[in-house]
């Protein structure tokens, strides 16, 4: 599942994310933050109406990845790149 989301802070061990209410959240998830291509991997802390507090277990960049899963997501990441 894709959703449309905001980054509204961002550390070295966590984040909040702004999304809409009506998407459920996993525990686990990924994060592609479009500028610089940044795929995080993440684990929901909280998660108070459209505002949710993410723990970052690991932090990976798409370009010149060797990970099958962001060879994958590399089409995508550039197309969203383009319009951004």
């Amino acid at each position: 599942m894709w959703a449309d989301a905001q980054i509204v802070d961002l550390s070295k061990s966590g984040a909040k994310l702004m999304v809409p209410e009506i998407y459920p959240l996993s525990p686990r998830f990924l994060v592609l933050q479009i500028r610089g291509g940044i795929v995080y991997d993440m684990r929901l802390r909280w998660r108070r109406g459209d505002l949710a507090g993410l723990a970052i277990e690991s932090r990976r960049e798409i370009e010149g990845s060797v990970d099958q899963d962001l060879i994958d997501l590399e089409p995508t990441w550039r197309a969203l790149a383009a319009m951004a």
